[in-house]
This record gives structure tokens, C-alpha cells and sequence, in this order.
């Protein structure tokens, strides 16, 4: 891939500073530069504008000595020439100072695979395409962006947060676990494209829509950096920046084989990353103008590497465990109402049942009450049984008399089956006992007329 370039122009203004901190790579750029870089110092007075030189200006060294423009970059060449730029921070380092020095960095390289890009901190790099947007937008390494990140304040509200110049990762010296930069591979690349480094003094007073407005527009490269200026002209700090300008993209037969764009599945693509939802804890370490978080010990969740159908399949567990507790439910209260049914309604029966045969019984003795009374009406001394009773008349021996109580019983038993009585209690008890004692005593008295009779016969035997 061979990649041309418009001339990059360059913005490298004071703010409202004393001094400068901030740093590019190289001043005099031409259309044959392939290493753009901006640093943004940092540690007050003369230490922010040291640690930014030299860090720059070595990386520029290195890779004027060891890399070649017409070659592949590798991330070994690009991790090394980061090494020998904290080597010569390190000769810089005043370990007797209270004050720690530091800077930013961002780094574009142009070859014949496309662009690599790395940054530290909170400098941007950005790829606009005026066709369709924004396609790439470094993510910043600052408390304000993990604030927004997990949805603590708004986007908007990064731009004025009272901590918005904490940042989380930033390059120091003397230190023995080094920050690496974040790296991406870029190879989706076409003519009319921009790619924009920046420090984030440029940032204090335009956004992603005002930038984007502006590269889209069909101004010329020198009147956009100065529509830059101009929009920068009241802000505080430093503020510099870098613009590249993509004239033509020739790509060779194997370009594809070799690297892969990243910009739509990268980390470090802030376009592509999604709000956490547990905010991070810092630990701040005093500074002047920027504050570096001291030890940073970001976590990503696990959740923000899972694809988006992962994550979604969620609601649907909770739904299925919500039925099932639905379904467990109804059949408890079925097994409750079917154990209270076993329970409760044969003893119901069984109480209805013993209510009817009380009735019954007290309404048969009320009958029989009547009968009896009928009974003792007829007095035994009108009796006169016959002189000669014939074996077959009835009701004139003792078994006649039984079989008419005995069915006056059934009849009575008959009659009360289709009526009930109302239960007077222990009183109609009482009386049903009598009236089985009368019957009784009655059954009796009807034996004595056949003894008499007998008598009667023998007395008139003899009298004969």
C-alpha cells in the first residue's frame, strides 16, 4: 500500500500560559514524513515543556535511524523505539525534585501497510471521513472518561468536570512497570480521508460535531487550520494539534493478507466502547496543571468484552425463572385445595348425614308417641275375649298383637322417611324410650286375656 499525502499543517499555540509544554514531531513536516507525533507536558514550570521535548524528539531520533518509509512497521520496532524514548526521559529525571514530570503522547506512522497509531493520556488521534464520520477517536486515558464510561456525567459534561484533567495513564520517568500506549492497526485508509492529533487544549471549546463539521467541509486544509485557531483563540491551555490530509491510497495485491483494520473492533477505539456500569476508584497524585492518577488499577468488567446478543439474552433467563415460580405456585395451591377437599368434605357429609338421621328418629318417636297414646285409650278391663277363640282370628292372642305393633311400627318408619322433624333434643329422647317401654308393657297385658280364657274353660269343665 502506498499511501500520499496533502502538505500537514501544524498548530502550536501558548493559550494563556507562561510556557510551552507541549510538543510535536516534526516542526517542518513535509509530504515525505510518515512520523507525526504530539506530546503534551506536564509537572509546572519548565518540567511539562522537558518531559514533552525529550520524549518527542527521541522517538523521531529512533526512527530516523532504524526504520525505513518504504518498509512495514512491526510492533516490535514501535515497542523499542518507545523503550529508548523512556531511556532518555530517564537521564532527564531530577529524583531529588517533589514534583513529578510527565507528558501525553500520540503517534501516527504512515507505511506500506497502512497506519499504526499509539497514544498515552488524554491527547486524541482522530480518522474522519467527510463520506460518513467519524471512524476512529482514541480513548482517553482520564478519570472524566471512565466517569462517562460508567455513566456517572454525560459527554458533555467531560468538557467542564472540575477533574478533568486527571488523567490515568501518562509517560514518566524512573518508574519500573513502564505505561505502555495503546496500539491500532488502520488499513481502511482512502483518499479525502483526515486523521487529526491533538492535545486536549484544543478540545476546550469544540466538540466531535464541530470537528467533523469542520473536516467536511470544502474549505482548503490552511483555511480549516485557521477556522482551528480561530475557534481556540480564548482557551486556557496550551493547545496543539496535527492535521494529515490523505491525497491517494494505491494498494497492492497482498496488502489485504498482511493486516487487518481494527478500527471497528479495537479497545482503544472510544467509538466502540460501551458505559460500565461500576464506576472506578483513583487515587490522585499532586501536580500543577494535570494530575496523574498514581498506580492505576482500572478494571474492565467482563461484560464489556461479551458481544451484544450475550448480554441481551439475560431478561429471557429472568423471565423463564419468573414462570417457573409461577408454575411451582399453582401447583401448590392445587395440592392444598385437593388435601382440604379429603379433609373437610367427608367430615361435612357425615355431620349433614347424622343431622338427618336425628330428625328422622325424632319424628318417628313424635308418630309412635301418637300410636301409644291411641293405645292406652282402650281400657283392659272392657276386654272380653271370645268363649271359643278360633286359632286363625287375629289380633286376639299375644302374636296377633305383636304383628299389628310391629307393623304399626314399619308403618310409622315408612311415613317418616319422606318428612323430617325439627330436633327437640333430649327431651324427645326420653320420650322415644317410653313409648318403646309402653309398647313393651303392652305386648304384656295382651297375654293376660288368653290365661283368663283358659281358666274360664277348666272352671266350666268342672261345673259341668
Amino acid at each position: 500500500m502506498k499511501i500520499e499525502i496533502f502538505q500537514p499543517l501544524s498548530i502550536n499555540e501558548l493559550g494563556k500560559r507562561e510556557n510551552q509544554e507541549d510538543a510535536l514531531w516534526r516542526k517542518d513536516a513535509t509530504t515525505e514524513d510518515r512520523l507525526f507525533i504530539v506530546c503534551d507536558g506536564m509537572g509546572g514550570h519548565e518540567k511539562g515543556e522537558v518531559a514533552s521535548q525529550t520524549f518527542s524528539e527521541s522517538l523521531g531520533k529512533w526512527f530516523d535511524e532504524n526504520v525505513i518509509p518504504s518498509t512495514v512497521l512491526t510492533d516490535e520496532q514501535l515497542q523499542a523505539a518507545i523503550e529508548y524514548a523512556y531511556e532518555e526521559l530517564d537521564k532527564k529525571d531530577d529524583v531529588d525534585s517533589p514534583k513529578k514530570m510527565g507528558t501525553t503522547l500520540t503517534l501516527l506512522y504512515i507505511h506500506a501497510r497502512g497506519i499504526t497509531a499509539a497514544h498515552i493520556g488524554d491527547s486524541r488521534i482522530y480518522h474522519f471521513r467527510p463520506s460518513e464520520g467519524i471512524l476512529y477517536q482514541s480513548r482517553d486515558h482520564s478519570l472524566v472518561f471512565e466517569l462517562y464510561q460508567s455513566g456517572e456525567i454525560s459527554f458533555e459534561e467531560m468538557a467542564t468536570h472540575p477533574q478533568k484533567n486527571v488523567i490515568t495513564k501518562a509517560v514518566t520517568p524512573g518508574e519500573d512497570n513502564r505505561t505502555r500506549p495503546d496500539i491500532i492497526h488502520i488499513t481502511d485508509i482512502q483518499p479525502d480521508d483526515y486523521f487529526y492529533m491533538c492535545s486536549d487544549g484544543m478540545l476546550e471549546q469544540m466538540d466531535n460535531d464541530a470537528l467533523m463539521n469542520l473536516f467536511a467541509s470544502t474549505d482548503s486544509d490552511e483555511k480549516k487550520r485557521l477556522q482551528l485557531i480561530a475557534a481556540t483563540a480564548d482557551n486556557a491551555d496550551n493547545h496543539t494539534a496535527w492535521i494529515i490530509h490523505i491525497k491517494s491510497v494505491t494498494r497492492e495485491v497482498d496488502d489485504a493478507s498482511d493486516m487487518e483494520n481494527e478500527e471497528k473492533t479495537a479497545r482503544c477505539n472510544a467509538i466502540n466502547i460501551r458505559k460500565k456500569v461500576q464506576p472506578i476508584e483513583v487515587h490522585v497524585a499532586e501536580a500543577d496543571d494535570v494530575v496523574v492518577v498514581a498506580n492505576p488499577t482500572t478494571r474492565h468488567r467482563q461484560e464489556d468484552a461479551m458481544p451484544e446478543n450475550m448480554n441481551s439474552q439475560k431478561p429471557y433467563k429472568k423471565r423463564n425463572r419468573r414462570i417457573l415460580w409461577l408454575v411451582l405456585s399453582i401447583i401448590m395451591v392445587l395440592a392444598i385445595a385437593v388435601v382440604s377437599y379429603i379433609s373437610f368434605f367427608p367430615k361435612k357429609k357425615e355431620k349433614a348425614l347424622t343431622t338427618e338421621v336425628n330428625s328422622i328418629a325424632i319424628s318417628f318417636g313424635e308418630k309412635l308417641k301418637t300410636m301409644i297414646d291411641s293405645l292406652e285409650n282402650a281400657s283392659p278391663s272392657s276386654y272380653t275375649p271370645p268363649r271359643t277363640p278360633p286359632e286363625t282370628t287375629s289380633g286376639s292372642s299375644p302374636k296377633n298383637v305383636n304383628n299389628g305393633a310391629k307393623t304399626a311400627l314399619k308403618n310409622a318408619e315408612d311415613a317418616n322417611k319422606t318428612e323430617k322433624g325439627k330436633q327437640k333434643g333430649k327431651k324427645e329422647e326420653d320420650e322415644l324410650t317410653k313409648a318403646k317401654r309402653v309398647v313393651k308393657e303392652q305386648v304384656q297385658m295382651g297375654s293376660q286375656p288368653k290365661k283368663t280364657d283358659d281358666n274360664n274353660q277348666n272352671n266350666g269343665g268342672k261345673q259341668r
